[in-house]
């Protein structure tokens, strides 16, 4: 099973840092998993906990002092549509017909998520 942050580390090393990279940024300029902000502070009665920073996948900077960017990586929406497919399931046009399968539209549609089934 793939985990998101498996995803999203496959993306940032196959598809972002080489497009970074070709674009010229390298070096100083880029900095990974750059703190953006410091991490929330939670009261516990007389004591406290400290959560972890959000960082950046990447910081990009003009130089090596001047931040310009901060770049998330993400799930592509290519992800998100193959992930949609798999709660689906395939009939073969004859196991529809075997089974008396009605796919018309018009036995979806409504505003209620009731389900009525006729007596066997």
């Amino acid at each position: 099973m793939v985990r998101k942050s498996d995803n999203e580390e496959v993306t940032k090393l196959h598809l972002i840092t080489p497009a970074l990279q070709k674009a010229g940024r390298n070096g100083p300029c880029i900095m990974m998993e750059y703190p953006i902000a410091a991490g929330q502070i939670l009261l516990h009665g007389d004591g406290h906990k400290k959560l972890n920073p959000l960082k950046a996948d990447y910081l990009l900077r003009y130089g090596a002092s001047l931040p310009i960017a901060a770049v998330e990586a993400r799930i592509s929406p290519l992800q998100a549509e193959i992930d949609r497919l798999s709660r689906q399931f395939w009939a073969s046009k004859d196991k529809v017909k075997a089974n008396k399968y009605d796919l018309s539209a018009s036995c979806y549609q409504g505003d209620t998520d009731e389900t009525h089934h006729e007596q066997p």
